[in-house]
């Protein structure tokens, strides 16, 4: 059964902290993760980290600040959308 895109992102961005997805493919020597993370700054203003990078490194780091809580929302169910078609599935975490 497959998942609509647009939804299942839209759901995973509700999440409260943290999301973490993965991408393997043998044949592609492919190992990826995608770690995205919300937060507030000191100013209570919504920050968005994204962790990204091969499976047993740390990863590169990008972070965005955001002025109100629909700004992060947006960019965090387009990233979801974007991950998701590339190939990516959640992990779960225990």
């Amino acid at each position: 059964m497959t998942m609509d895109i647009p939804s299942a992102s839209a759901d995973l961005a509700r999440f409260h902290h943290v999301i973490r997805m993965i991408s393997i493919d043998p044949t592609k020597n492919r190992r990826r993760f995608y770690e995205l993370r919300t937060q507030h700054d000191l100013f209570g203003d919504p920050i968005v980290t994204r962790t990204y990078g091969r499976i047993g490194t740390p990863g590169r780091t990008r972070i965005s600040w955001h002025t109100n809580p629909d700004e992060a929302r947006t960019e965090l169910v387009s990233t979801i959308a974007l991950r998701l078609r590339h190939g990516y599935h959640v992990e779960l975490c225990d």
